[in-house]
């Protein structure tokens, strides 16, 4: 079994938030720094949640937990197929949580180091915070859709991440979550 099926595994046993640290002994995995390394390359499949207590040794430390956007072939299916917006706004207000951050994405590079956080959701927009920066940022529902609609024709490489990003001052922010919502 490999280490993401070990995870996998013991995430699906213990539907609960483990800190790296705990991570490592209840699986057997080490060192420690491998399941932050593959959680973090794997941001679809684990979410990542800051100041959250561990389920296995009660710190308050950045824990880890099963993303359950994807385990479920229908949403899969729906969200690869279909591309209909509203059902995607719902599985992303519904699955994101305040404290999860977020590494910065782009087609070009992939997972970047540079991360942001989830402040807020609601129906109509999704506030962050730049890590880097440290400031807050709302993100309009409208400005998801107008990037989602362009997303197809940004991974095939039609449109360029600065066309992108001269139409609206979100995108890094929006391609990011969008990636780990939409298995392109």
């Amino acid at each position: 079994m490999t280490n993401k099926e070990l995870i996998i595994s013991f995430l699906k046993k213990h539907n609960y938030n483990f800190c790296d640290d705990c991570l490592s002994s209840l699986t057997g995995i080490s060192p420690r720094q491998s399941i932050n390394q593959l959680c973090n390359k794997e941001l679809y499949v684990f979410s990542k949640h800051a100041n959250i207590k561990c389920h296995n040794c009660n710190k308050i430390k950045i824990t880890r937990s099963l993303a359950n956007t994807f385990e479920n072939t229908k949403i899969k299916n729906c969200l690869k197929n279909e591309r209909k917006f509203d059902f995607l706004w719902n599985e992303i207000t519904s699955t994101l949580k305040p404290s999860q951050q977020i590494p910065n994405w782009t087609k070009h590079s992939g997972f970047l180091e540079s991360e942001f956080e989830i402040c807020s959701i609601t129906n109509n927009a999704i506030e962050v915070f730049t890590i880097k920066d440290k400031h807050h940022r709302s993100i309009p529902k409208t400005d998801f859709e107008n990037i989602f609609s362009k997303w197809d024709k940004y991974i095939s490489g039609e449109i360029k991440r600065n066309e992108l990003r001269d139409e609206n001052k979100n995108t890094t922010y929006i391609i990011s979550i969008l990636k780990i919502f939409c298995k392109t």
